[in-house]
C-alpha cells in the first residue's frame, strides 16, 4: 500500500541494532528499541545510523519491504536497493542488477517472494 512507502527504519551501526518506525523519532524518543534523538532529521544526519526507506510492497507472508532486505525470489537470492538516478527501488544480486524498477503492484507479477533478511544483520545471506 502507499501508505506503507513512507515508513523508514534506521541500523545504528555503533549498537549493531535495527530501529524501526524511525520516521516518528521526536522528542528523544521512539519504538523499541528507542532512538535517542530529537528528530528524524538528526537520524538521517548522523553518520551512525544507515536509514531506509520501504518500498511500500509486502512479501508472501505479508512482511513490508525495505531498501536493504534481502528476498528469496525464483530460486535467487536478491537485495532491494535505492537507485537515486532512477529515483526507484531495483534489485540486485552479487552479479547483476534488475533493470525493472520495483512498483507497489510488483507483487502481482512475482509469483511468490519471501524477505528473508536483511545485509545489516544477515550479511552471510548474500553470499
Amino acid at each position: 500500500m502507499i501508505k506503507d512507502r513512507f515508513k523508514f527504519r534506521a541500523w545504528n551501526k555503533k549498537e549493531r541494532i535495527m530501529h524501526y518506525k524511525a520516521e516518528q523519532t521526536y522528542d528523544t524518543f521512539t519504538g523499541s528499541p528507542r532512538i535517542w534523538k530529537q528528530s528524524f532529521s538528526d537520524v538521517l544526519d548522523d553518520e551512525n545510523y544507515i536509514v531506509e526507506q520501504c518500498t511500500g510492497i509486502k512479501d508472501a507472508n505479508g512482511k513490508l519491504v525495505f531498501e536493504g532486505d534481502i528476498i528469496f525470489i525464483n530460486g535467487e537470492k536478491w537485495r532491494v536497493i535505492w537507485n537515486d538516478e532512477d529515483c526507484a527501488f531495483f534489485f540486485s544480486n552479487l552479479k547483476e542488477v534488475y533493470h525493472q524498477p520495483i512498483f507497489p503492484d510488483f507483487y502481482t507479477m512475482a509469483s511468490d517472494f519471501e524477505v528473508i533478511g536483511d545485509i545489516h544483520e544477515n550479511p552471510e545471506l548474500m553470499k
